[in-house]
């Protein structure tokens, strides 16, 4: 309707990937631990080659805390504090999404339907955190954005940066597009829902507002399982 413009505004232009309608048993894409393990060295590679944890920082709060790409951009360092017991953890509490009406083509929202949330940050991301935050000549401000443009400090890149940026370092280093950007959180919540985490865990972490989001994403479908699970009923008989 949109093109044949019976409508004026595509209803879905704002909407981001996992803002689509779910169907039961949604089967998502997301990294084998070997495919993992090789998209931590491309990211480590290319934090050598270009003397920057920026994208590496970037890709692995997606991949290690669930962010979605949205979530991730408009952090700041003051999002990342300690709990009582002195773990870090970062404050997720916005959300860019592109809107062309605007100048700068990027608006700064809640996250999508007010999910709010603290996200636990596992050691090895928490101390290349550090290190990135460390590369800057003067230690930015607690305001300060963690993933600045380049030209300009004080703006977050455009949402379409880190898709095309994944692109480019996937046909340098692995040959072939590995993952999208939302795959990465995907990856996190397969790996959690592999190891046995329930599923309330789960749905926290990825700012579920219902808990049948989780399920139909998560519940396992995976090969392995259905094979451990027959494997299992065939011993006990």
């Amino acid at each position: 309707a949109y093109r044949t413009r019976y409508i004026r505004e595509n209803p879905f232009l704002f909407l981001e990937n996992d803002d689509k309608i779910v169907q039961a048993k949604h089967k998502v894409s997301h990294l084998s631990e070997e495919e993992i393990k090789a998209f931590e060295t491309m990211l480590e590679n290319y934090a050598a080659k270009s003397k920057s944890r920026y994208w590496q920082v970037y890709f692995l709060i997606a991949l290690r805390c669930g962010l979605r790409r949205g979530e991730i951009l408009p952090l700041q360092w003051k999002d990342i504090t300690m709990d009582e017991s002195g773990e870090p953890i970062l404050h997720v509490t916005k959300n860019a999404v592109r809107n062309p009406d605007l100048p700068d083509k990027v608006e700064i929202r809640k996250p999508k339907r007010d999910q709010v949330r603290d996200v636990p940050i596992p050691p090895q991301l928490y101390r290349l955190m550090m290190e990135y935050r460390a590369e800057w000549d003067a230690m930015p401000l607690d305001d300060a954005y963690m993933f600045p443009r380049k030209n300009d400090l004080s703006k977050i890149m455009y949402t379409t940066v880190p898709t095309q940026k994944l692109r480019r370092l996937e046909q340098s280093y692995l040959k072939e597009a590995t993952a999208s950007v939302h795959d990465l959180r995907h990856s996190v919540g397969s790996e959690l829902s592999r190891i046995g985490t329930p599923l309330k865990v789960i749905q926290t972490l990825l700012g579920h507002s219902d808990s049948r989001t989780t399920a139909n994403f998560y519940i396992g479908t995976d090969m392995d399982q259905l094979r451990e699970a027959v494997n299992k009923a065939e011993n006990a008989g």
